[in-house]
């Protein structure tokens, strides 16, 4: 009798139908299955036996010539059998997808062909922003200096005192904390600054409490 779906007998025997080995693609019932390559974007380097089935993920063999998928890192060209690393911002940690996807929020990748992304450093987000291809996508959050690099690891630092640094937004140029206005005072890490007490004054970039002082011809009971 007739094979059944995806199964095959090529040969003239009393053989039972089969279904194709791990790594291979079925073409018809009676022609062998064939295995799965795909070639890199230079043509030089193999990525053989890779499949992802299309009815059934779990299977380890192809339906077709279009179930055979790139090793993590690359993705195929539509209707080709070429691979190409993953572009910036985006990442492929497995076989059980076809294609590379974005970077998820609070995550970036600045290199092509990559498994994985980066995490934005400590204090910083990409404001629900996905798919961002550079660190400064990143965000310092409020009462945080824009990224630096400390020791080799970019990172946020906390305004020093005398400063302050409300929320940024993703179209906001690089800036740094502003100094604190006069009749007020900005702590480490001031997000806004913090006014003097009624009648009090103090000069710009004051950092304590008690910077805040009476004015002249004034004092207190």
């Amino acid at each position: 009798k007739n094979c059944s779906s995806y199964m095959i007998q090529p040969y003239f025997s009393h053989e039972f139908c089969t279904f194709c080995q791990d790594g291979e693609y079925f073409v018809q019932t009676y022609l062998p299955c064939q295995i799965c390559s795909i070639v890199d974007s230079l043509g030089s380097e193999p990525h053989e036996n890779l499949v992802l089935n299309s009815i059934n993920t779990d299977l380890p063999w192809g339906t077709s010539e279009g179930d055979c998928v790139c090793r993590p890192g690359n993705e195929r060209i539509v209707d080709t059998d070429v691979c190409t690393p993953c572009q910036i911002g985006t990442f492929r940690p497995s076989i059980s997808t076809h294609l590379c996807d974005e970077c998820g929020i609070d995550l970036f990748q600045n290199t092509t062909g990559q498994t994985t992304c980066h995490a934005c450093p400590e204090h910083s987000s990409t404001l629900g922003g996905i798919g961002i291809s550079q660190i400064g996508g990143c965000v310092c959050g409020a009462g945080f200096e824009t990224l630096q690099i400390v020791e080799g690891v970019a990172e946020c630092v906390l305004c020093v005192a005398g400063k302050f640094r409300t929320n940024r937004t993703k179209s906001e140029a690089t800036a740094t904390c502003e100094i604190c206005p006069v009749n007020a005072y900005c702590p480490e890490g001031s997000v806004i600054p913090i006014a003097c007490a009624e009648n009090e004054v103090s000069s710009m970039g004051s950092s304590l409490q008690q910077h805040c002082q009476c004015p002249v011809g004034r004092g207190r009971l």
